[in-house]
């Protein structure tokens, strides 16, 4: 299914004599800048390929009653619904949805008493139920359409519309299309009272054209590009506001001319219509038109800023290298844990050797030159008594060095030193002097 736009200036919708083409007075911004206008009485009929449609146009009141007008499709009446009121100036639209998928006639007809009022004809969108738009068709394309590359900041508005708006600054738009022109329609919004904020857009990196983000109860169109060389383009869109002015609001793109070999589904929004229609999804399906940054006519020759691509290397070499590191950094941890416990395990070995050892081989008693078993069968002798020098004596068993031989040690007071462990007291009478004290 696609979304077909219809200029006011296309043949096969059917005038009668009473419209010319022209601009009347007091109108909004026109699609493809063209417009139809009666004065008095008058009809049309166009016929469409598809399950909806609306007719979008306008009135201009005079001080006089307002022009009376009245849809039909396939002779059943769709009332019109004014932006405004039925009494004053300003834009309205027929819509009629949940056709019969096939071939319908809409018709359009006004009457009007006073010449100082009149009506206009903008456009007619249709939806047609053919899976490809007709060659040259004007395509409209919906704010969830995959084919839009929305950069941070756009959200719903309001929350589950198909609908986009942003306040944020420096948000962009970008998309590859192929066509002779692109329309930017809005969307309504409450942010009327807020000042006005500006945007650029920009064609094939060619420079920034400035517009202003305005803010309206009702779709209206923001900017439409010159007439572009029939071919592959590509559009970028920048808010240049901020939360304290209006938003920028996006309720559709229209490619004018485009070639498309496969389409999206539109989805329930329209142009002129805030409303969704019961029953309509925005599910989206793959297209021709080529992600944001391809060339459309080829798969793989890149148009957009190499920095696209660059990112997308700078972030495959960041992944690669955290992986990297990540596995370095466990291997070095399991390298550590495994020599810990090689060491632990080899120092217990040899404490238990140790403990063999000595449980094994007779000691020496370095006292009475006796052996015996160690601290594991025997207690060692009760250690050596001290005295403070100031307080008290103290006590000093003396060791033999040699097991069956008299030691001489402490000869020098004049008393030797048997082989048997006896103790020798000492005490001090002064500081720095040592004497002997017998037990």
């Amino acid at each position: 299914m696609s979304s077909i736009v219809v200029d006011d200036t296309d043949s096969s919708i059917v005038y009668d004599p009473a419209w010319s083409q022209g601009m009347p007075q007091d109108t909004m911004p026109l699609f493809q800048g063209t417009v139809h206008s009666a004065n008095t009485s008058a009809t049309l009929s166009y016929s469409f390929n598809g399950s909806r449609v609306v007719v979008s146009g306008g009135q201009f009141v005079n001080n006089s009653a307002a022009p009376n007008v009245q849809c039909f499709v396939d002779s059943n009446l769709v009332h019109p619904q004014y932006v405004y009121s039925a009494s004053e100036t300003g834009p309205f639209f027929c819509q009629k949805a949940g056709l019969q998928d096939g071939l319908h006639v809409v018709t359009l007809n006004a009457t009007i008493s006073d010449q100082l009022s009149s009506i206009w004809l903008d456009y007619i969108q249709y939806f047609s139920s053919t899976t490809m738009p007709p060659e040259g068709a004007n395509v409209f394309i919906y704010p969830t359409d995959a084919r839009l590359h929305l950069g941070k900041g756009w959200q719903a508005d309001p929350p589950g519309s198909l609908n986009k708006m942003t306040h944020q600054n420096n948000a962009t738009l970008g998309f590859n299309f192929t066509g002779t022109s692109v329309t930017w329609f809005s969307c309504s919004s409450n942010d009327s009272d807020l000042p006005l904020a500006q945007a650029t857009y920009e064609i094939d990196h060619q420079g920034s054209i400035p517009f202003v983000s305005t803010s309206s109860q009702f779709r209206e169109i923001l900017f439409q590009t010159a007439p572009l060389p029939s071919g592959p383009h590509q559009l970028l869109v920048t808010y240049l506001g901020n939360i304290t002015e209006t938003p920028l609001t996006l309720g559709g793109i229209v490619i004018g001319n485009a070639t498309i070999t496969s389409s999206s589904p539109p989805g329930c929004g329209s142009p002129v219509s805030d409303y969704l229609v019961p029953g309509c999804t925005s599910a989206t399906t793959s297209s021709a038109v080529a992600p944001f940054g391809k060339d459309p006519s080829s798969t793989s020759a890149p148009i957009a800023s190499a920095r696209l691509g660059h990112n997308r290397l700078d972030n495959a070499g960041v992944i690669i290298g955290s992986v990297i590191g990540s596995l370095a950094f466990v291997l070095l941890v399991i390298f550590a844990l495994f020599a810990l416990r090689q060491r632990r395990t080899r120092s217990q070995a040899i404490a238990v050797l140790s403990n063999i050892n000595s449980a094994a081989e007779p000691s020496v008693d370095l006292v009475a030159g006796k052996p015996y078993r160690s601290s594991m069968h025997k207690s060692i002798p009760p250690a050596p008594k001290y005295r403070s020098s100031i307080a008290k004596s103290f006590s000093i068993r003396s060791y033999g060095i040699e097991p069956q031989q008299t030691a001489q040690v402490g000869s020098e007071y004049g008393s030797p030193v048997s082989s048997e462990p006896h103790e020798t007291r000492f005490s001090f009478a002064s500081p720095g002097k040592l004497e002997k004290e017998h037990p």
